[in-house]
């Protein structure tokens, strides 16, 4: 999917202004899908870069959220932020827990809930921190790139996702 995405915006990319939103458009929803994705399997992953390299080509315009939706996309943003940070430190008592349990069910377990954790809460909760972020990000005078922390931010959440699903391979 990202080389067709690819090969559709370096087709289109200067053509007319609808079918270049339409790229655009379409690889905002493919990036977050193709992450998800690959979770299973990944194979996903690969596209992620070309979809990427449409989307910094063709140099979307964002509008201004509003006073309102800034609140809102802000809140949510930042609960799924703390949300993460909040697993993430149960995830850590959990492998303490697995490392120094004497009794092999424990340890076991232990591991067992964090695979689940990792699977149902933590890459949902990575997502939808990355996604409420951008918005955040794009529709506010911040910008994505305007301050280091912004893009520090956002690198990392990806590198996490990365991470997590290349771990795989090895």
């Amino acid at each position: 999917m990202g080389a067709a995405s690819l090969a559709l915006g370096l087709l289109f990319a200067r053509r007319g202004l609808a079918l270049r939103r339409t790229i655009i458009g379409f690889d905002f929803l493919l990036v977050p899908l193709q992450l998800a994705t690959s979770v299973r399997s990944n194979v996903p992953l690969l596209g992620v870069g070309p979809s990427i390299a449409v989307l910094v080509m063709l140099q979307p315009e964002f509008p201004k959220l509003s006073q309102r939706l800034r609140k809102v996309f802000l809140t949510l943003h930042v609960g799924f932020a703390v949300s993460w940070l909040g697993v993430s430190i149960a995830m850590l008592v959990l492998s303490v827990s697995g490392l120094v349990a004497e009794d092999l069910d424990l340890r076991h377990h232990a591991y067992a809930f964090m695979h689940i954790f990792d699977l149902a809460i933590v890459i949902p909760l990575v997502l939808l921190s990355i996604i409420t972020g951008l918005v955040v990000s794009m529709g506010t005078h911040w910008g994505l790139v305007k301050n280091w922390w912004v893009l520090a931010k956002f690198v990392g959440a990806l590198g996490v996702l990365g991470f997590a699903s290349l771990k795989e391979i090895f």
